[in-house]
């Protein structure tokens, strides 16, 4: 069952998606999904070897390390490099990394490993590794001496025609410069007279110009009459004395209300008679005085009467005969079969740079451009492959992850994520598998938190495989 299980694995290799990354300054991390022949993620230990070629088939490896690898749903990750160092093997112009579980075959093909190594080395180069690099260029020659300036020659000779340009000659060492000749002092021509001017040709006559009508003459203006002296202001008469206010009447002492009488039996209602005419309206009456009666005390509350006893419940009526089951409605026509190919859903590459001081997961960043996010028709699972540079400036950790909405709801999380520890600069992918999904139109989008510093994160993608 053993031997069945790794062979499976190798027929299977399509569904192994590898991940290649520069985890740290002297390692590269691998991360593979991996099922058997039924199509079932593999889970349990097993023994796999990892080896470096400059050949994508045949020869002989530059570099081997053997793990012992622990599969949970098909995913797992290892760190190489941790136990045989790779001392310049990453200094190959083409590598390419083969797989080998337990005592099984390698996996074909071989995967080649993509330029992000080579940022490893380039992180790595040191001030002596540069010298080595100009050695390998070579020493550049040194420079030759600086030939001598000929003697400037005397000013003021005629200048003979251009002779032909005669091949370079050696630089010599530079001679000592000339004295400038004299400057000839020839005395300038005297100037010609000016010529005479023309005689100005005749001005030809204005033409007339006609007589202006008379201007009517202005009437005389009116005398302006003389203005009046004003009145003087009366005087102000002396306000009147305010009488005084009159002394209020006593207020008369309120009479006793007497006690009200029984009401008596109303009697039957009359027909209504005639409506006589409206008589004249009399004259509104003097207001009587208003009498104020003492309120009597207030009554005693009498007792609450008991509650009465409650009624036994009624019988419960019986139950209804179950009516007869319908007849089976027509099964409906088949739909067609829709593709079964997994084809992955890419979100476009965000380039720009942007930073977060979040310590929850977050999918907004500061001038970081569109965030990655992909909307996708899936079933209760798929496969997200999610890619990104992490920097982080001060202590902590900084995490990329990514949260899903829509049919489903899943938060960002550490268990599926890339991390970078404080101080280093991360170029990673990785590879989860999300089961438990609502199917239908699920969007999954890039998060991201970091703890005790500025994270700074570039070049992002996430890539959805409905499965």
């Amino acid at each position: 069952m053993f031997k069945k299980i790794l062979t499976a694995v190798c027929l299977s290799f399509l569904l192994m998606i590898p991940a290649l990354a520069h985890a740290a300054r002297s390692n590269l991390s691998w991360e593979g999904f991996v099922v058997d022949a039924a199509g079932d993620p593999v889970d349990g230990s097993f023994s796999v070897t990892f080896k470096l070629y400059d050949t994508a088939t045949g020869g002989a490896s530059l570099w081997a390390e053997t793990h012992t690898v622990t599969f949970d749903g098909g995913v797992a990750a290892v760190q190489l490099g941790d136990i045989t160092p790779f001392d310049g093997v990453l200094d190959t112009d083409e590598l390419f990394l083969g797989i080998t579980i337990d005592s099984d075959t390698e996996l074909a093909p071989r995967t080649e490993i993509s330029s992000v190594p080579w940022a490893l080395v380039a992180d790595d180069l040191s001030d002596a590794g540069v010298e080595s690099v100009k050695a390998k260029l070579g020493a550049a020659g040194a420079t030759g001496p600086t030939g001598p300036t000929g003697a400037t020659g005397p000013s003021g000779g005629p200048v003979g025609p251009t002779g032909p340009t005669g091949p370079t000659g050696a630089t010599g060492t530079s001679g000592v410069t000339g004295s400038t000749g004299a400057t000839g002092s020839g005395s300038t021509g005297a100037t010609g007279p000016t010529g005479s001017t023309g005689t100005p040709g005749a001005t030809g006559a204005t033409g007339s110009t006609g007589t202006p009508g008379a201007t009517g003459s202005t009437g005389t203006p009116g005398a302006t009459g003389a203005t009046g002296t004003p009145g003087a202001t009366g005087s102000t008469g002396t306000p009147g004395a305010t009488g005084s206010t009159g002394t209020p009447g006593a207020t008369g002492s309120t009479g006793a209300t007497g006690s009200s009488g029984a009401t008596g039996d109303t009697g039957a209602t009359g027909s209504t008679g005639a409506t006589g005419d409206p008589g004249a309206t009399g004259s509104t009456g003097a207001t009587g005085a208003t009498g104020v009666g003492l309120t009597g005390s207030t009554g005693d509350t009498g007792a609450t009467g008991s509650t009465g006893a409650t009624g036994d419940p009624g019988a419960t009526g019986s139950t209804g005969p179950t009516g007869d089951t319908g007849a089976t409605g027509d099964t409906g026509a088949t739909g067609a079969t829709g593709s079964t190919s997994l084809t992955p859903t890419v979100a476009s590459n965000t380039a720009s740079t942007g930073t977060t001081t979040s310590s929850t997961f977050t999918p907004t960043l500061t001038s970081g451009g569109t965030n990655p996010s992909v909307t996708v028709s899936t079933g209760t699972s798929a496969l997200v492959i999610i890619t990104a540079n992490v920097q982080n400036s001060g202590s902590g950790t900084a995490v990329v992850s990514f949260d899903v909405s829509g049919a489903s709801t899943i938060a960002g999380s550490d268990a599926m994520s890339l991390q970078n520890k404080a101080g280093n600069t991360l170029q990673a992918s990785a590879t989860y598998l999300v089961t438990g999904l609502t199917a239908g139109s699920n969007t999954f989008t890039l998060t991201y938190k970091t703890s005790g510093s500025t994270m700074t994160v570039s070049n992002r993608y996430i890539t959805v495989i409905p499965l």
